[in-house]
């Protein structure tokens, strides 16, 4: 028999591993004149699919993945390779001291108290400063105070002599309508300007009351009689005090005492101001107001001489109201008018001289004005 090789039929396995191909062969063999079948097995791989290593085949055997060392292991083999080496204590442990022993230590107590008292003491020493500041501060205003008030005194005291003794006498004298007396520019522009401001001033500060007996006027009066009034209008107490105690020596050395009947008191009198404030005035034009004598008739009112100071804004016309009105009883009309000016002075009799005190009006910018009244009063016996 001729020997020859024919394949088996073989089964093959596709897949996305490598296959196994068996191939069975017959084959004849001579050995020894002796024909034998022959039977081989062959493994075959086929071509390595795409995305597969090449050694990849269905019988490769599987890698033993390696341990991973610990922590600990990895100290203990990195302790083998180096050598131990002595250890130094560092020098900033001897310096200091044991944690398991504790130091004594010294209370500060006095240390705060000393600075206690110390802070204590600073501070007195400052309040101390500040008060005596405080007092030095406030002795100079005292004394600037005094030194002003003694010289209005004395201003206001050579204003009253200053004035004309026979011109004042002689229109006293007159009796019904004519016995008034007129002063201009009395104490001056800087005095003047004072007692303006303290008018309106006092009205602000809630010091005067509305005047009941000319209700709708806008003029607001209060009694003036010095004390602790001093502090709201200095210069009007002032001026009330040294015209009280001057003006009945005027009168005396003129004559008028004697022909009053009596003397003047020298040491009181009967003084207020008037205020009037457009802001409060209700009517366009002031109420009419009657004519009429300071004591009312009366023949044992105390009062005798009246005088009037106007304080006004500079330019003040008799248009803007104020001033006052002077007749003889049995005239009609509403007689002579002497308007209210700035530092104006008015003399008359309060028994024997009839008037009228006329309404304010004033305009922008004219928004105050203001009369000091002061009657000299009989001097009790």
């Amino acid at each position: 028999m001729n020997a020859h090789r024919s394949p088996l039929p073989c089964k093959m396995l596709w897949a996305s591993v490598p296959l196994l191909f068996a191939f069975l062969c017959e084959r004849s063999c001579v050995s020894g004149g002796r024909s034998t079948l022959v039977a081989s097995a062959f493994v075959l791989t086929p071509p390595t699919p795409l995305g597969l290593r090449p050694d990849t085949h269905l019988f490769a055997t599987k890698k033993k993945k390696k341990k991973k060392a610990s922590m600990a292991e990895k100290r203990k083999k990195r302790g083998k390779r180096l050598p131990p080496r002595p250890l130094e204590r560092p020098a900033a442990l001897d310096e200091t001291g044991r944690v398991d022993a504790w130091d004594k230590l010294e209370t500060t107590d006095g240390q705060v108290a000393a600075m206690k008292d110390r802070e204590e003491a600073e501070a007195e020493a400052e309040e101390a400063k500040k008060q005596k500041s405080a007092e030095e501060a406030l002795a100079t205003e005292l004394v600037r105070a005094q030194k002003k008030s003694v010289n209005t005194l004395t201003h206001i005291k050579e204003m009253v002599d200053g004035l004309p003794h026979g011109e004042i006498v002689e229109a006293l004298r007159k009796s019904d309508g004519g016995g008034y007396y007129v002063k201009d520019e009395f104490l001056g522009a800087e005095l003047a300007a004072e007692l303006e401001s303290e008018g309106p001033s006092m009205l602000e500060g809630n010091k005067l009351e509305l005047d009941v007996t000319n209700l709708g006027s806008g003029e607001y009066t209060t009694k003036i009689g010095g004390g602790d009034q001093y502090t709201d209008c200095p210069r009007t107490v002032e001026y009330v005090v040294c015209l009280t105690r001057h003006m009945p020596s005027l009168l005396d050395a003129g004559g008028v005492t004697s022909d009053l009947g009596c003397s003047i008191d020298d040491t009181a009198s009967m003084a207020g101001i008037t205020v009037f404030s457009r802001r409060g005035r209700e009517d366009s034009s002031p109420p009419e107001r009657p004519f009429g004598y300071a004591t009312g008739g009366d023949a044992e009112d105390l009062r005798k001489v009246t005088v009037l100071y106007f304080l006004t804004p500079d330019g003040w016309s008799e248009q803007l109201g104020g001033g006052v009105a002077f007749k003889k009883g049995s005239d009609s009309g509403d007689g002579v008018v002497v308007q209210a000016k700035k530092d104006r002075l008015i003399i008359f009799r309060s028994d024997t001289c009839y008037h009228k005190m006329l309404g304010w009006v004033g305009e922008e910018g004219m928004e105050h004005g203001s009369c000091i009244v002061t009657h000299l009063v009989k001097k009790a016996e």
